[in-house]
């Protein structure tokens, strides 16, 4: 069973109650299964491991509650946020002193930092164009993240990333190929 890292929750709660409010995530939850209403509303904890079907279903419950019209922009919006809060200030300096190409090198340490499911592979074209491929394990909803996070999820945390490293950069992905999503990256 795929998992996602407690960290990625934490700030998801963050975001819905900061934007949202309080009586948003208790109604939130109040849609979910009782499994993963437990889970949502338990104690996380950042470094812990939880099942990866329940991250896919509480987000697309989110997105469709409260992004109804363009939800792959509530999971833009909501990757970047995880993105602005989970890099660490070390990290963060780390990047302002990298390169785009260092942090995109480092794209499969990043993905597995999050999810423990699935491979992150990056390539150099040429300068300031990079291709990405995310491979994913086939299977249901508890098998990968789903296309809320591979899909407009991975840019905006890359286009996040990207910008500490001092570019501009516009991240694009295709639509999946079955287990593959293709990202183009330029700066």
């Amino acid at each position: 069973m795929s998992e996602v890292k407690g960290t990625v929750y934490v700030r998801f709660r963050e975001y819905v109650v900061r934007h949202h409010g309080n009586r948003a995530w208790e109604e939130l939850c109040s849609e979910l299964s009782p499994d993963d209403a437990k889970l949502a509303n338990g104690l996380v904890l950042l470094g812990s491991w939880y099942p990866v079907g329940a991250w896919n279903r509480v987000v697309r419950l989110f997105l469709s509650r409260f992004h109804p019209d363009d939800q792959d922009d509530g999971m833009r919006k909501l990757s970047k946020y995880i993105a602005n809060a989970d890099l660490s200030t070390i990290y963060k300096m780390v990047l302002k002193l990298g390169s785009p190409e260092f942090l995109l090198r480092r794209g499969d340490s990043l993905w597995s930092r999050y999810y423990n499911a699935g491979r992150l592979q990056a390539r150099e074209v040429r300068p300031k164009y990079w291709k990405l491929e995310l491979d994913l394990p086939p299977g249901d909803d508890n098998a990968a993240p789903d296309y809320f996070t591979c899909g407009p999820g991975v840019c905006a945390w890359l286009q996040h990333g990207l910008a500490l490293t001092g570019v501009h950069a516009t991240v694009r992905h295709s639509q999946p190929r079955s287990t593959r999503y293709e990202y183009d990256v330029t700066w």
